[in-house]
């Protein structure tokens, strides 16, 4: 299991709603190997201008060839474009 922990900082000049995230997990060339997507608390306050919000999530079950995980905005995320084997090897 991995566990992740991190701040959302809201740097407008208005509150903002705890924005869902998505987390994934990618081996050593950044090939997805798992991914999911929080949700926030629901009725959870919104984040006043400059203030911050704290989060910690667990992955379970993580595979083995795990490198690092990437935590983006859920709304924005793209999921990653599939290379064939071949862009890896020489």
């Amino acid at each position: 299991m991995i566990r992740i922990s991190g701040k959302i900082v809201n740097t407008r000049k208005s509150p903002i709603a705890v924005p869902p995230l998505w987390i994934s997990v990618v081996d050593k060339f950044g090939a997805s190997l798992k991914a999911e997507q929080t949700e926030p608390v629901r009725g959870a306050p919104r984040i006043p201008p400059g203030g911050m919000r704290s989060f910690n999530y667990v992955v379970k079950s993580v595979p083995q060839r795990t490198a690092r995980t990437v935590v983006t905005f859920a709304p924005f995320h793209r999921m990653p474009i599939e290379k064939p084997a071949g862009f890896y090897c020489r």
